[in-house]
């Protein structure tokens, strides 16, 4: 067998072991409120002022167990998309945008604390404007399960990024979010 026909096989491989059979049975299906409001400590550092920004929605968290019960996958959707709202005090503008970025996350080891997951997220991650740039695309990041709500739901920790598939540069978002909220 050659190289390249080894190397395809090793990759539908590693496709398929991602892709977890889930029995029969529909998904637990949770309903999630968003109503938070943090300073944004990579805006408030660009843009040499305080940033807060406020996140508010709505969603819904579908759960997927296999055959044997056990938690295989999580996949969270905001059809009305969560508002992220972007202030800065010392001038007293503002930005918002609206995210509807499904995402999903694979618990191959199953869900306790400390557990391996991969999250995975699809389509418009964050904006800066009607024509300014974006952060869009597929990424899947390393993540591990922190613990586990009294609904089930596993909370998880995101960490470094494993791939991405298109526009993932932070830098000009930051400035134009910065430019939108200190520029006078």
């Amino acid at each position: 067998m050659t190289h390249r026909a080894s190397s395809i096989l090793a990759s539908a491989a590693l496709l398929l072991a991602l892709v977890v059979p889930v029995g029969a049975m529909p998904p637990d299906r949770i309903p999630f409120t968003v109503d938070d409001m943090f300073q944004s400590g990579l805006l408030t550092r660009v843009c040499g002022t305080p940033i807060w920004v406020h996140v508010q929605g709505t969603g819904t968290i579908f759960l997927f167990y296999d055959n044997g019960g056990q938690l295989v996958r999580e996949i969270d959707v905001m059809p009305g998309g969560l508002t992220w709202t972007y202030s800065a005090p010392t001038t007293g503008k503002t930005f918002t945008q609206t995210v509807h970025t499904p995402t999903t996350y694979l618990f191959p080891e199953g869900v306790f604390e400390g557990a391996p997951a991969l999250a995975i997220y699809h389509g418009v991650q964050h904006t800066s404007g009607a024509g300014s740039p974006r952060i869009v695309g597929r990424e899947a990041r390393e993540a591990f399960v922190d613990g586990i709500s009294a609904e089930g739901v596993p909370l998880v920790s995101v960490g470094d990024t494993i791939w991405q598939a298109g526009q993932f540069d932070v830098g000009p978002v930051v400035a134009a979010r910065c430019a939108l909220l200190i520029d006078p």
